[in-house]
């Protein structure tokens, strides 16, 4: 022990700073597992307590939108259990989702149909670009 307190008196500075090192070691290692400890919490939270937000303009039927929410209130319900069984969560949410992925499925046939009358109305555009091309000649400016 005596001879710890004749080095140090001996080379202040260099304990100082070793002592320093050490202590922002352990200082930054705390302040890091406690920030991973509290966002693990914080996403365990989130993941646990699904959140399903959908909006639909006037193209999905009142009664869809009606088992929708239906479905999700029963989800809800199911998880704010204490004791809650995985497998019956897992399958509540594969029956959402399907009934989401239906009704997405009908936006885009809807969609689908509608979108080639917006075309044809832009093909005689297009044969008319086309003859203005066919038109030009070598050399010579087109505006």
């Amino acid at each position: 022990m005596k001879d710890i307190l004749t080095s140090i008196r001996r080379t202040p500075y260099q304990s100082l700073t070793s002592f320093l090192i050490l202590f922002f070691t352990l200082f930054l290692s705390l302040f890091f597992f406690n920030m991973t400890s509290f966002f693990n919490g914080i996403l365990s939270y989130v993941e646990t307590r699904p959140q399903v937000t959908v909006y639909f303009q006037d193209k999905v039927e009142e009664s869809d939108k009606k088992e929708l929410t239906e479905k999700s209130e029963e989800l809800k319900k199911l998880i704010e259990k204490e004791d809650f069984d995985e497998k019956e969560v897992e399958k509540k949410t594969e029956e959402l989702s399907t009934k989401l992925q239906e009704i997405g499925k009908k936006m885009y046939e809807k969609a689908a149909k509608e979108s080639p009358k917006e075309e044809s109305k832009d093909e005689p555009k297009k044969d008319e670009e086309k003859k203005d091309e066919e038109k030009a000649e070598e050399g010579e400016v087109v505006e």
